[in-house]
C-alpha cells in the first residue's frame, strides 16, 4: 500500500513537472559517500532535486557494501543530476589527474562568509556547477585569505569568477548569505 502511494506521488509530481514517462536509474555509492551527497539535513540531495527537476532517494543495497541512489524523471533530468551528483563525489584531493589544476586567488576576509554562503551552499553551488573545490584556510588574522581552487582546468575561471562576483557585490554594499 505504501508503495503504490509512493509510486503515485511520484507520478504526481513529474507529470506537475512536465516529464510524460517516468525513467528510473541506480548509482552505486559508497557507504562513507551517501552523507557527502544527502547533506545536512538533507539539504544537498534536495538542491540537486530541486535544481534538476529529477525525484531522488537512498535506497540500501544489501547484497554489496553501499547504498543505490535512485533516480526518478526525464532522461535529461537524470542525466544532469548524475553529472552534480559525479561533481559532488569528484575526490578534491586527487591533484594529479590529466585534466585537473590547481588556482589560488587572493579573497578579503570580511567578504569570505559570503563566498562560503549559509551552510556552505555557495561553495557546493560552486561545485556542483564547475566541478571545482573550493577550500579557504582559517583566519590567521591577515586581510586577505589564500583561497585554493582544484578541479578541471577548463572550469577553473568559470569558479573564479563566481566568486569575484561575491566579492564585488560585497565590496560595492550588496549583502550576502
Amino acid at each position: 500500500e505504501n508503495v503504490v502511494k509512493a509510486r503515485m506521488l511520484l507520478e504526481q509530481q513529474l507529470s506537475e513537472r512536465g516529464a510524460t514517462t517516468a525513467h528510473i536509474f541506480h548509482m552505486l555509492l559508497p557507504s562513507n559517500k551517501v552523507g557527502l551527497i544527502v547533506g545536512k539535513g538533507g539539504k544537498t540531495l534536495k538542491q540537486v532535486q530541486a535544481e534538476t527537476g529529477c525525484v531522488m532517494g537512498i535506497v540500501r543495497h544489501d547484497p554489496n557494501p553501499g547504498h543505490l541512489l535512485r533516480f526518478h524523471g526525464t532522461p535529461q533530468a537524470i542525466e544532469y543530476a548524475c553529472r552534480l551528483v559525479n561533481n559532488i563525489l569528484t575526490p578534491s584531493h586527487i591533484l594529479h589527474g590529466a585534466n585537473t589544476s590547481v588556482l589560488t586567488m587572493q579573497v578579503p576576509n570580511d567578504v569570505v562568509g559570503a563566498v562560503i554562503g549559509r551552510g556552505g551552499e555557495n561553495v557546493l553551488r560552486i561545485r556542483m556547477e564547475t566541478g571545482v573545490h573550493v577550500q579557504f584556510p582559517p583566519d590567521t588574522g591577515y586581510p586577505t585569505r589564500t583561497t585554493v581552487l582544484s578541479g578541471p582546468a577548463e572550469q577553473l575561471s568559470a569558479a573564479q569568477n563566481i566568486i569575484l562576483d561575491v566579492v564585488q557585490g560585497k565590496s560595492q554594499g550588496g549583502s550576502g548569505g
